[in-house]
């Protein structure tokens, strides 16, 4: 995990919940890549890829196709 300098609260955008190494991680999606991964802001403030078969189908599929990824960007502090 790499950490980023910016606050997580600074990514706008709803938090998920995803199973990352048999753990519930939480964060905000910045990236995904269907049926490769996902890249996720931590509460913690690192930087995560988690693996598209880690997480259910439903989990998956809402965040590649529902997700609205134009509304989420970095926010200037």
């Amino acid at each position: 995990m790499n950490t980023i300098l910016n606050d997580y609260k600074a990514w706008s955008g709803e938090t998920v919940i995803l199973k990352h190494n048999n753990k519930n991680i939480s964060g905000k999606i910045i990236k995904t890549v269907q049926n490769k991964y996902h890249v996720v802001v931590t509460t913690d403030n690192k930087v995560v890829s988690v693996n598209w078969n880690e997480n259910s189908d439903k989990i998956n599929n809402y965040i590649f196709n529902d997700y609205d990824f134009t509304t989420k960007h970095q926010v200037a502090l």
